[in-house]
Formats: C-alpha cells, sequence, structure tokens
C-alpha cells in the first residue's frame, strides 16, 4: 500500500503530466515549447518510471551508448507524444507544412498501414487526413481498471482517443471481435492503422522473425487482412526530432504476397532504433517478442479471424 505522501505524489505526477504540460503544450507556440520540453527532460522527474525501466532493458540489450543522453531523449519523445493531441486540437493543417518532414508516400487508399509503439503517431494520421484519406485506427479498448489508481490517466487517455478519431476521419475499431468490421471499413474506401509491436501474450495467432538478433514473434492479423481484402499495406514510422523538434514521418510500402512481408516492417523497426533507439516505447517489455510459440498455438499465423 503507497502512504498517503506516495499517493500526493503520485497524483501531483499525473497532473503535470496530464493536464499542465499538454495544456500548455497546446497554448505556446512549438517554437516556445520546444526548447521548454528539451529543458526539461534533462531533468529525471518527468515519467520518471517508464523512462528507467526502458533504460534498464535497452542497455541490457546493448542499444545505450549514453545514458544520461538516452533518458533525456526518451523522455522527451514521451513528453512529445503525450502533448500532441493537445496541439493537434488547436492547429490546422498548416502546422504540419511548419514542423514535419515526410520520406516516402502512402499508397492509393483503401489500404492497411502498420506501425509500432515508438515516437508519436498523431501528426502521421494528421498527414494522411490532409492528403484525402480517412482511416480508423485498431486500437484496444480503454478501460479504468488499466489505470488503477490513476484516474486522471484514464481521462487523459480517453481525450487522446477521441482527437485521434477527429484527426482521422472514422470511429476508432476496438479489437476483439473486429474483422469483420475492418473488412467492412476496407470496402467503404476507409483505410486501416494498427500497431504490430503487441506483445505475444495477448495475441493468439503470430508469425515468427528476426528482431533484435533473436528470433522473435509478431502478429499477423494486419497483414493477412491486407492480404484477404486485396489491398495495399505500408509501414509508417513518425517520430520527433530531438535537436531540432520537427517531425520525422517515415512512410515504406510493402507487398503484401511477399513471401515474408513481416521481415520488412520489423525490418523498418530495426532500421528507427538504430537511428533512435530512445524512441521506442516498449523496451521494458522487448523480451516478450523473443518468447516461442506455445504448445498448440499456429506459428505461421494462418488464421482470418485475427486482427492485432
Amino acid at each position: 500500500m503507497l502512504s498517503q505522501a506516495a499517493r500526493w505524489a503520485s497524483h501531483f505526477r499525473d497532473v503535470i503530466e496530464c493536464r499542465v504540460l499538454p495544456r500548455i503544450a497546446g497554448l505556446l507556440p512549438w517554437r516556445y515549447f520546444f526548447p521548454l520540453a528539451r529543458h526539461l527532460c534533462a531533468f529525471p522527474y518527468l515519467f520518471q518510471a517508464e523512462a528507467r525501466a526502458g533504460l534498464a532493458e535497452a542497455k541490457a540489450l546493448g542499444h545505450v551508448d549514453n545514458a544520461f543522453v538516452w533518458l533525456r531523449n526518451h523522455r522527451f519523445v514521451r513528453l512529445v507524444d503525450q502533448v500532441d493531441a493537445s496541439i493537434s486540437a488547436r492547429h490546422d493543417d498548416s502546422w504540419l507544412g511548419r514542423h514535419m518532414e515526410i520520406d516516402g508516400q502512402w499508397p492509393m487508399a483503401p489500404f492497411v498501414a502498420i506501425t509500432f509503439h515508438f515516437g508519436a503517431g498523431l501528426w502521421a494520421i494528421r498527414h494522411l487526413r490532409q492528403n484525402g484519406a480517412s482511416c480508423s485506427f485498431l486500437s484496444a479498448p480503454l478501460r479504468p481498471d488499466i489505470f488503477p489508481g490513476h484516474p486522471l490517466r484514464y481521462a487523459f487517455e480517453v481525450q487522446r482517443m477521441a482527437e485521434t478519431e477527429r484527426a482521422s476521419g472514422k470511429p476508432v475499431i476496438y479489437v476483439g471481435g473486429s474483422f469483420r468490421k475492418l473488412q467492412a471499413a476496407l470496402v467503404d474506401g476507409t483505410s486501416i492503422i494498427g500497431l504490430i509491436d503487441v506483445s505475444p501474450k495477448f495475441v493468439p495467432v503470430t508469425e515468427t522473425t528476426g528482431f533484435l538478433g533473436r528470433e522473435s514473434r509478431f502478429p499477423n492479423g494486419l497483414i493477412n487482412l491486407a492480404r484477404q481484402n486485396q489491398v495495399p499495406l505500408a509501414v509508417f514510422i513518425c517520430y520527433p526530432d530531438v535537436e531540432t523538434g520537427r517531425r520525422r514521418l517515415l512512410i515504406r510500402q510493402v507487398d503484401a504476397n511477399d513471401p515474408d512481408p513481416l521481415a520488412k516492417i520489423i525490418g523498418t523497426l530495426e532500421d528507427a532504433l538504430s537511428t533512435a533507439p530512445w524512441a521506442w516505447h516498449l523496451w521494458p517489455i522487448a523480451r516478450d517478442f523473443f518468447s516461442t510459440p506455445a504448445d498448440g498455438e499456429n506459428p505461421a499465423g494462418n488464421s482470418t479471424n485475427q486482427t492485432a
């Protein structure tokens, strides 16, 4: 049980990270908030537990050269991810032209786009919408019990999901019986965006590929979705440059009928990790992906009713 002082300290941190900083970011021009954010992230207070857990695992796996720099940059990326919904809600698409660099092109809609818990992806959705394509974001459902003792964090995530829905132009599709909804969206001309770095613990059907020098497992439902519906497949990564503050959006189209599209998709993540290892949010559970399939599981992932 937390002491009263510890509970107040936790609540105060939630207020700062989920209320104060997003509001300031939404009001200040980015040219002023960016140096403020960089300064704040040089200190260990923000996202302290998440950053230290990520550092420990990244260091163990050989992806840390300088611990201070890694922690500062990781906190900065988390802060940007935390405030982007507030910025997005208050700015039109002209913000993209001033603050984003794009490498690659989206496929012809509708398509399936795969990304990762890497950087901050909301402005990638804004860019897609700016190019005339609406999309539905595939997400695990939000529930208060996921954030025990942190009602402000739950409320913040609900608000962030609402901004994701507004930016994408279509309702969020929640996992759990979602395959038909995804198919219907594609038929309707709506593209699908989903995350593939989901722990195999929570996904019944996966496929094996190499990751960080080890045989690893990742969900392949979105790849199967693109194949079965004969729509284009893409992978993208969006993250803030820690030196300039500009968002970098990398888009790569993938042949869904390639014998091993998963290798190219995960290779995109590995390339990004070699450039900005601090930008991956899931370092604390990186070893989950190294686990082997359970007895009776189909490692080839030929299921037609799993999406993530």
